[in-house]
């Protein structure tokens, strides 16, 4: 999970960037390789919505809540051993295991972030200005009307 910092006077660009983090990360997914850097509960990599939101009771008895998806799977082939780490076994952990049927690790892959509104899967400003403007996600700050228009000596 990436968590957003703003620091600094305000004037630089990266304030108004940390502030549509919220916009940007909505056309962002994981793409499942190795497994070591995806973080299991909190990174969005089943489904639309990470594990610890989805399932609060399970992660909060979680004794690791920073441990990559590999390391809860037991290895990087089927059928995996999945070792979470638990302080008590609980009901919900059958639900939560069968969002796994379709998850297949590769050691000759690593996982990587993916941009959805880009054919490439690559994140470019053009494809995300252009979304946010086209959809109507386009905070109240309008910072791309001031970015064009710095005075540099």
């Amino acid at each position: 999970m990436i968590q957003v910092v703003s620091r600094g006077s305000g004037r630089a660009p990266w304030k108004s960037i940390s502030q549509i983090y919220p916009v940007w990360s909505q056309f962002i997914s994981v793409r499942v390789g190795n497994g070591e850097k995806i973080n299991f509960w909190e990174d969005v990599w089943v489904g639309s919505s990470s594990l610890a939101e989805i399932y609060p009771l399970l992660y909060s008895v979680s004794q690791s809540h920073y441990v990559s998806v590999v390391s809860v799977a037991g290895s990087l082939v089927a059928p995996f051993s999945w070792n979470f780490n638990f302080l008590r076994n609980f009901s919900e952990l059958v639900f939560l295991l069968s969002k796994f049927e379709n998850v297949y690790l590769s050691p000759i892959l690593e996982d990587r972030w993916v941009w959805n509104i880009h054919s490439s899967g690559s994140f470019t400003c053009k494809s995300f200005l252009d979304r946010i403007i086209d959809s109507s996600h386009i905070p109240q700050f309008l910072f791309h009307k001031k970015i064009w228009k710095v005075c540099a000596p």
